[in-house]
Formats: C-alpha cells, sequence, structure tokens
C-alpha cells in the first residue's frame, strides 16, 4: 500500500491524498474523534512508543516537510503560537499578541528556555524569523508556515517582538502553528540539528538510531506548552521512543501484541483495532477528489462537458466503493475548515441525474451513435482518467466511474499512475485525474485554481474563473474570521463552475494502545499523551 499523502513545496503547501498507504507527509486537516475515555488508572513517568510511517532523516525542523520531520519536531521544538484540537489558536511561545495594520506584536514568556538553559527571547525569536522568511536562504517553511520576505524586530526589554507582514496573509497568526523556533546553537549550525535538539520543547533527544527509533526524554522544568501545558502532569510519559515502523499491519499486529502504544493505520487491518475497542484519534484527509483538465485546447475546457460528467456520478456510491465504506462524503472543499465551516458541496455541485446528464450532452452537440458511443464533429468522446491505485477499492471505484460515465455515452481510458508527479504537472496526458488537494487555509489553495499552469505556475488543472479571482482577492484583505464569507463563496464558485469535484473524504485514525492523546493539525500532541495501566 502506498502513502497516504505527498507534499510538494511548490511556492505554498499541497496535499495530496490517495486513500491508502501506511505513510504520510505533511500536516493533513484533523478532527478529533476519540474513543472509550475510560482507559484506567494514569501511569506517570513511564515509556511510550510511538509509530512513525517513515525515517524522518535530518532531524533540523526546518529542513522537510513530511509528517514524520513535522512530527518528531513537536517534541524537542515550540513554535511562537500553537493551535488546539479544535483548530483555534492559543498562546505558545508568545502569552499575548495584537494586530496593527500588517504588524503583529508578540508577548513571549519570559520562563521559556533552550534544552541548554539558554533565553528564548525576542531577539532569538526575530533572527529566526528573518532567517526563515528571507527565500534566498531556502527554509522549506517559508511561504508555507511563515510568509514570504516577513520582517521581525525585537524588543528584549520590553519581552516583545513585531513581525510585519510583507503582503497581505489572511492566515498569518494560524500559520505559525508549524514554524519551530531554533535555539542560538542550531542558528550557528544547523548541522547540529542532524542528530540532536537545539530547541526549547518539552522533550529532547537522547538517542538517535536514524532507519529505527529515536528516543526523547521529557524535560521537568517546561512551563510554556501550547495553552498553557506543561511537563510533570499525571499520565504523561518520561520518555517516548519513535519508531519507523512502514508496514501498516505490522503497526496492527505490533498495537494489538502491546509491543507499541501510537500508530496510524488506514487498510484492512482497521478492522482488527476496531474489534479490539482500542482508543483512537481521527484525522480527515481529502483523498477524493477529482479533477479535470482546464487547460486550453483540451476537451474538459468546456464546463457543461464537466457538468454532465458529474451527474453521471452518484458521489454517495462513489465514496463507498471509493473508500471501502469507511471515507465521509465531503461537506466541503477546505477539509481544514475550523476557520471558514461551510456546506458547499451539497449547496453548489449538480446533482446525480443520469437522464440530465444525456440530455445536456445532447444539447452541447455530443450525439450517440449504433455503438452507443457519443461523437461531435468526427471525434468520439473519449477521456482518460489517471489516478493511484493504492488499493484494490480504488481500484474498484475507477472501475464504477467508467462503467456510468459509458452509461451515457462517454469512453473512458482509465490507467493507474503516479498522477501528481507526472500527470498534474505536465509530463502526461490527462483529461480527468483523481488526487486529494488539501492546504492549512483557503489563501493557500489560491495558487492551485488560479494563475499561470506549470511550469510557470501551480495551476496544474487549467483553472479559469474569475468569480474565484475576485472574491479571493477581498479575502486576502481581511484577517481569517473576517473573510470567511468571501472564502466561502470563492469555494462555492469553483464548484458551481464544476472546476472539481470531492467526492470521498478518507478518516485516518491513529490508535492508543494503553495511552489517551489530543490531535491537532494532523499531529498527536506530545503534552496531551496519557499512559493508562
Amino acid at each position: 500500500m502506498r502513502d497516504r499523502l505527498t507534499v510538494m513545496t511548490v511556492g505554498v503547501l499541497l496535499l495530496v491524498a490517495s486513500c491508502s498507504g501506511s505513510g504520510s507527509e505533511g500536516p493533513s486537516a484533523s478532527r478529533t474523534d476519540v474513543g472509550s475515555e475510560d482507559q484506567g488508572d494514569l501511569i506517570s513517568g513511564g515509556s511510550v512508543s510511538f509509530a512513525l510511517a517513515g525515517d524522518p532523516g535530518d532531524l533540523d525542523p526546518w529542513s522537510s516537510l513530511s509528517s514524520a520531520n513535522i512530527g518528531i519536531a513537536m517534541f524537542g521544538y515550540d513554535t511562537i503560537v500553537s493551535l488546539d484540537a479544535d483548530g483555534q489558536v492559543v498562546p505558545a511561545l508568545a502569552e499575548s499578541w495584537t494586530a496593527e495594520g500588517d504588524t503583529w506584536t508578540f508577548v513571549l514568556n519570559p520562563e521559556a528556555t533552550c534544552a541548554d538553559g539558554s533565553p528564548v527571547d525576542p531577539s532569538l525569536v526575530a533572527e529566526n524569523v528573518n532567517y526563515a522568511a528571507d527565500p534566498d536562504n531556502g527554509v522549506v517553511m517559508a511561504g508555507v508556515f511563515l510568509p514570504q520576505n516577513a520582517s521581525a524586530v525585537a524588543d528584549d526589554a520590553a519581552g516583545t517582538v513585531a513581525i510585519t507582514l510583507a503582503e497581505p496573509a489572511p492566515f498569518f497568526l494560524q500559520g505559525l502553528y508549524g514554524f519551530p523556533i531554533i535555539c542560538r546553537a542550531g542558528l550557528d549550525d544547523r548541522s547540529t540539528m542532524r542528530g540532536a535538539t537545539q530547541g526549547s520543547g518539552p522533550y529532547v533527544l537522547d538517542e538517535a538510531a536514524p532507519g529505527d527509533s529515536y528516543t526523547y526524554t521529557m524535560r521537568d522544568d517546561y512551563t510554556w506548552g501550547p495553552g498553557g501545558s506543561r511537563t510533570g502532569e499525571p499520565g504523561q510519559p518520561e520518555t517516548v521512543t519513535l519508531r519507523v515502523v512502514e508496514n501498516e499491519t505490522t503497526v496492527a499486529n505490533m498495537l494489538l501484541g502491546d509491543q507499541l502504544n501510537i500508530g496510524s493505520v488506514v487498510g484492512p487491518d482497521v478492522a482488527r483495532l476496531e474489534e479490539a475497542a482500542m482508543f483512537h484519534a481521527d484525522v480527515l484527509s481529502p483523498a477524493g477528489q477529482m479533477f479535470f483538465n482546464q487547460r486550453e485546447g483540451m476537451l474538459l475546457a468546456d464546463e457543461e462537458l464537466r457538468r454532465a460528467l458529474t451527474m453521471a456520478i452518484d458521489r454517495s456510491e462513489l465514496n463507498s466503493v471509493f473508500s471501502g465504506g469507511r471515507g465521509q462524503e465531503p461537506e466541503q472543499l477546505q477539509v481544514f475548515a475550523i476557520t471558514c465551516p461551510t456546506a458547499s458541496v451539497a449547496e453548489n455541485l449538480p446533482g446525480h441525474d443520469v437522464d440530465g446528464a444525456r440530455a445536456l450532452l445532447d444539447e452541447i452537440g455530443w450525439v450517440t451513435g449504433s455503438d452507443g458511443l457519443r461523437a461531435k464533429d468526427g471525434q468520439q468522446l473519449t477521456v482518460a482518467l489517471k489516478y493511484d491505485a493504492g488499493s484494490p477499492q480504488i481500484q474498484s471505484a475507477a472501475e464504477l466511474a467508467v462503467a456510468r460515465w459509458k452509461e451515457i455515452g462517454v469512453e473512458v481510458n482509465a490507467e493507474a499512475t503516479d498522477v501528481i508527479g507526472s500527470a498534474l504537472f505536465g509530463e502526461l496526458e490527462w483529461d480527468i485525474a483523481w488526487q486529494g488537494v488539501g492546504t492549512l487555509n483557503p489563501a493557500a489553495l489560491v495558487p492551485f485554481f488560479s494563475g499561470p499552469t506549470p511550469p510557470d505556475g501551480n495551476n496544474f488543472s487549467g483553472t479559469t474563473n474569475p468569480e474565484y479571482d475576485a472574491l479571493t482577492a477581498e479575502g486576502m484583505t481581511l484577517p481569517a474570521e473576517e473573510g470567511c464569507q468571501y472564502w466561502n463563496d470563492a469555494e462555492a464558485s469553483l464548484l458551481r463552475q464544476v472546476n472539481l469535484v470531492p467526492f470521498s473524504y478518507a478518516v485516518v485514525p491513529t490508535y492508543g494502545n494503553g495511552v489517551t492523546f489530543a490531535i491537532s493539525a494532523g499531529q498527536v500532541q506530545p503534552l496531551s499523551i496519557r499512559q493508562h495501566r
């Protein structure tokens, strides 16, 4: 089974999901859906083992956007602010903040110290921001969690750092949850972080065995965690060992065999874990979205043809097959939607109507021949579907879609392929592609539905939607929640114009054997882990 999520950093963050696999990269959108709270008495000062789906490699927290790197960095590094399980911004290194124009001023917690005892003062935070936000320094966080070309000024006497944005960034504050602050020794020599911790987080790396495991030990003086959390609380483990376990069947076996405390499982092994009534917290991943190649001269640049193809599909049926009965029908495009919830999908996409699809094809000139297939001006109506068959159910879903489209006279050549790496960004011919695209906030979606196509831009489907462009431009001028109506209307515009069709979002559980925990922004929060008898 192949990777569930793939991250591409192309100016902003793109999460790409197939409904399978044991590996994942990038912070998936999340919701918490835990099992039984009755887990027994708490064990303090114990040891917990945690499965990583892949080796993080270089432990420099600025070196990679892989899930393994982001997740492991949370043990050893702090951020300016954090997000709680509901996606709301909470204090972390910053106790409070204010905004005036393009400048945000953060009051830092004076107790915060690096693991080596040095202070986390405004000068240190400002240096982090100024270095990482400079595109010339090649920090992958720039343009993702931290706006490029932002600048920071420290006032150590006042205990504040002021960050000024070079351009509008309505979700700037929310994005800071993913920007780790590196301590002085790490800034002076980033190579020291390849196998060691140079941060102010709640745990310190004690032992690293690349490709096998990474063991962290809790700090006993840590009091400035997200939302006021701290070490030394009842049930928190003294040590956490993150073990590289790439096969999810092995993860399931180890969870059931008491060899592992925390691990994520997606495929058929979920049934065994559900039978064991094991605690779990879930993330929602945009696994099934249908993209149309709308570039100039392509068949599906025709909105009415896209509409007819969409009407021919029962999205509920497709979701069930695609996800093996475990997926959710999307309510909205943006799964990380705590800031701007909406019910855009049902309200704006055309519903299932086979007769209507046939009538629409007739109306736009695609005539049914004696073989049951349609043609216009001597051209047969044939489209190429590309998808990543990471699991048998996705293969079955593709076969279902091909059959449904053939019922309305459309011939479909379906092929399993690495659609993101090759097809979507230009190397392969495609008309329809199944992939999941999610971002940290709706503003980060804009480059994928506006502007130039690859290689000059990220608008891989060649979407042209002036209404979307105008609405998102308005949203960019307002702080997060104040712009929600613009972002929601923009999303609705994409769906009304059938620029894409979300049809299945995967519920990805992370299980706990003898432990409970909370998830925010797709990651287990280290200080939320509680060990039980």
